[in-house]
């Protein structure tokens, strides 16, 4: 396969993945649920209602994040030993043990 081909194909790729991408933002919107514990999202799907979770990500990179987190913060200051390990811990529980 020459260089043309893969080039052609791979703008026909990139044109196919930002077609499906568009009609994928346009016609499907989440819509935030505002009095949830963690960041919740509903997504109409097919007449379902599929609930989609914000989680911080399980990295050391997102401490950084999580000590910004008003939550966060708060719960700091009721409890100086309260870690981001804490706080993500208890995140992950609402969104996969309480769903």
């Amino acid at each position: 396969m020459d260089i043309l081909n893969l080039l052609i194909i791979s703008l026909i790729l990139l044109l196919l993945y930002i077609s499906i991408r568009k009609t994928i933002l346009n016609n499907y919107k989440l819509e935030e649920i505002k009095n949830s514990k963690i960041r919740t999202h509903k997504l109409v799907f097919n007449n379902r209602q599929i609930l989609v979770y914000s989680l911080t990500s399980p990295s050391n990179a997102a401490n950084r994040s999580i000590g910004a987190n008003k939550n966060f913060k708060e719960k700091k200051l009721k409890n100086p030993n309260y870690k981001p390990f804490d706080f993500r811990y208890e995140e992950y529980k609402l969104a996969f043990l309480n769903s």
